[in-house]
This record gives structure tokens, sequence and C-alpha cells, in this order.
């Protein structure tokens, strides 16, 4: 250890020597080297934290520089991966650091995530915050979450068992389009500021060893950087939560959802989406059933045989979870869903 370097710190008295140590034991797993983990690297390596992992497949462009700080214009084209790590060994040669050039997938999730003690989601996308999420939780990993967009941003911590998780927040990917920060726009400092609290918060989830300090587990923080204004909420536990209630509809990771296709041969397929997004496409084999029909009476269910297999979906997996409701409400037993709808089904599909 090397007092010189961190005696800022060290002589803090919820760190001291042993607080030190115990970040130079600690492991981080960055998803993203973007706009929200480029601050959050560079305090954790800054920092000491003895391991840290950067998981992007992404190359360095020119508009990312705005808010992308651990970037330069001499660095365009490059991996981010290699590149941050190529800049955090020059500012701290005393830690490990591992470039992970690839996307976060189903497949490789848990593979990355036990390797690390902490995850720190900086991803920019639903799909990678919903995907992160399920895997720090079936890990048992804390994430440290944050979003950004405009001059807003909003970061939690996603811890035990006990606290809420990222589903008990937001259950799924909101069905309309949300504009993202290449098309809504974003100011650069936000990102610094929140990913600054995700490396404060990262670091305290280390240090818990030795120091259990308040963090925002259980609570989201949001700010408003244009008006100042700044709250914290504390997060309800959702006894319905599809990821950690005691019967929980997230089961396994979504990739798992192309070894399920086999099982669907005894089943019926319905898709219960409305006549216009069929039409565009859908499953092979699948009838539609749009959930209008289903909400609007119960003409509908004298069509089906009751002791028949119904597997149902929709574009991402919410509007089949409320159909599967109705359906269980008229007496239908075997039924289910297809977690992450069309959207997933086609995306593994074209993976596979």
């Amino acid at each position: 250890m090397s007092f010189d370097r961190y005696q800022r710190q060290i002589i803090l008295s919820e760190l001291k020597p042993e607080g030190q140590a115990q970040l130079e034991r600690s492991s981080v797993l960055c998803i993203g080297a973007g706009g929200l983990g480029s601050p959050a690297l560079l305090y954790l390596a800054a920092a000491g934290v003895g391991k840290i992992g950067i998981c992007d497949f992404d190359r360095v462009e020119l508009h990312n520089l705005q808010r992308q700080i651990l970037f330069s214009q001499h660095e365009l084209g490059t991996s981010k991966a290699v590149t941050a790590t190529e800049k955090l060994a020059r500012l701290n040669k005393d830690i490990v650091i591992v470039p992970h050039e690839e996307k976060l997938t189903p497949e490789n999730a848990e593979r990355l995530f036990n390797q690390y003690d902490v995850i720190v989601d900086g991803s920019d996308n639903f799909d990678t915050k919903f995907l992160a999420a399920d895997a720090a939780y079936k890990c048992g990993k804390p994430l440290v979450y944050a979003s950004i967009l405009g001059f807003d941003g909003q970061v939690a911590v996603f811890d035990t068992p006990a606290t809420a998780c990222y589903r008990c927040l937001y259950d799924s990917a909101p069905t309309a389009h949300v504009p993202n920060c290449g098309e809504a726009g974003v100011i650069g400092a936000i990102a610094g500021i929140m990913g600054s609290i995700q490396a404060l918060e990262a670091i305290k989830l280390c240090l818990r060893p030795v120091n259990k300090m308040e963090s925002l587990a259980g609570k989201l923080l949001t700010i408003d950087a244009k008006n100042y204004a700044i709250r914290t909420v504390n997060i309800a536990k959702d006894s319905a939560c599809p990821l950690c209630s005691k019967a929980p509809a997230v089961v396994q990771l979504k990739a798992d959802l192309a070894a399920n296709c086999s099982t669907w041969n005894n089943s019926i397929l319905i898709d219960v989406r409305e006549k216009d997004e069929w039409a565009a496409g859908h499953i092979e084999g699948a009838v539609n059933l749009p959930l209008s029909e289903i909400q609007a009476g119960t003409e509908w269910a004298k069509k089906f045989n009751k002791n028949q297999e119904y597997v149902l979906y929709c574009q991402r997996g919410r509007r089949s979870k409320v159909a599967m409701d109705i359906f269980k409400q008229q007496g239908f037993e075997k039924v289910s869903d297809i977690p992450g709808g069309y959207q997933e089904f086609m995306q593994i599909k074209v993976a596979a």
C-alpha cells in the first residue's frame, strides 16, 4: 500500500489503513466505458480498488468526447475497453485492470459477474440494464445503477434480497419508444456527476467488510440539473416483482429462452399484440388474439380448450402478463408467456 498516494482518504475515519487495504482486496466490474463509466472508472482506479473490469465492445467516436472523458481525439476508432485500460494503468500502476472486449449478453453475464464483488451499470439502453439487473440478482452481486438524459440523472443501489431490486422499480422495458441520449441529447456534466456518485457507492460497497456506511440501497436519487432539484425516494419492495418475489417470472436469463423453444411443440402460441403488429411479423405457427379483444369480454374463451397448454407473447413481455392473468381468471391453468416477448425471441433467433 502506498500511503503517499492514498493519504488524503486514509486519514478519513471511515477508511483508515484497514479500509484502504480492503479496497485493494476488492473488485468492481463496470458495464460500459461511456458517459457514466468514464468518471466512475477514473475515481475507482484513483481510489485504489484492487481489480477493475471494463466490459465494452464499442469503439471511440468523435461524438463520444463531449461526455466520455476517458478518451481524446487521438484515440478515435480504438477499442474503448483497451484504451480505458491503458489510461487507467497510467493513472494507477498498482491495481489490476481487465478489459473485456465483448457485449454483455445472457451467455456471458454470469461468467463475468462472478469474477467481481460489485457491478457498476454504466450502460445506455434498456436491454442491457435489465440483463445486468437480472444477472446481478442471480449471482448475488450488488448493482450500482444510473441513467442520464438531457439534464437529468438518477442513481440507485440494488443490493440484498431484503431490499428492492431493479424490477421492483421498472418491472419490464417500456413498450412505447423512449428517446435515448442520441435522440434527446445529454449534457456531459450530468454524466460526470452521476458516474462519480456510482463510483462513491461502489467504494462504500467494497468497504462493507470493515465499515458499513449508509448507501443508496433501496433508494433512488434523482437530480434535475437545470433547476438543481435533488430528491431521494425509497423504492418499495414489490411483492409481485417478476425478479425478486416469492414467485418470480424471471427465473433464468433471457438467452435460455432459446432452449425452451423445443418445449412449445405441445403448446399453442398466442400473439396478444394488435392486428397491425401481427401483420408486421410474428412467430411461425402462432395465432393472433389481441389483448384488446381479451379485455373486451369472454367470448374468446369459448374458442379455446382449457386442458390445452398455451404460451402467450406480445412485443416486449408486459401485455402478455396482463393477458396471462385474464386467461387464468377464465380457468386456463396451463398458460405461460415468453419473457421479453417477440422482440427478445427475434434477437435470439438472429443470434442463433
